[in-house]
């Protein structure tokens, strides 16, 4: 299971409020947040609505490459 901590109580764990944003952003056209989900809304990491194992193996990739991008910003 993956939990993805990005609510407007976490915003001190990025390193700007638009890297956090173009994290959910990301995780949307994934569909593994619901699209009209706001961030600054969310108080807890259980909010995926897909496993990874749901995952193709492209959207997978995608996500290593989401997860990279986002952790090289800080």
């Amino acid at each position: 299971m993956l939990y993805a901590h990005f609510g407007s109580n976490e915003v001190d764990k990025y390193p700007s409020d638009e890297v956090r944003r173009r994290f959910v952003e990301d995780l949307k056209r994934l569909n593994l947040l619901p699209q009209d989900m706001n961030p600054d809304e969310v108080k807890s990491g259980r909010v995926l609505k897909r496993k990874l194992d749901d995952l193709s193996e492209e959207e997978f990739t995608d996500l290593l490459e989401i997860l990279e991008r986002t952790l090289i910003s800080k």
